[in-house]
């Protein structure tokens, strides 16, 4: 039988305690970090890594900015 069809037809039998785990699970496994590629196109695959790494140096660059902003307004 299919896994699937399997969770499907067992959802309804599950109490309240045990269908709030799966929910937490269900969650767990989303917020896990999966290698397989997030974007595949002419330019190549791109992880979730790839966008991370992407976010933190995008996010340094405001903060330098936002650094260098603040010096030039205190010595005006």
């Amino acid at each position: 039988m299919n896994n699937l069809a399997e969770i499907v037809d067992v959802l309804p039998k599950l109490s309240d305690d045990e269908l709030r785990e799966v929910e937490r699970l269900l969650r767990a496994e989303y917020r896990r970090p999966h290698p397989e590629p997030l974007f595949s196109d002419s330019y190549g695959d791109r992880t979730e890594e790839d966008q991370m790494a992407v976010a933190a140096q995008v996010f340094a660059l405001l903060d330098r900015e936002e650094e260098e902003a603040a010096r030039k307004r205190g010595q005006s």
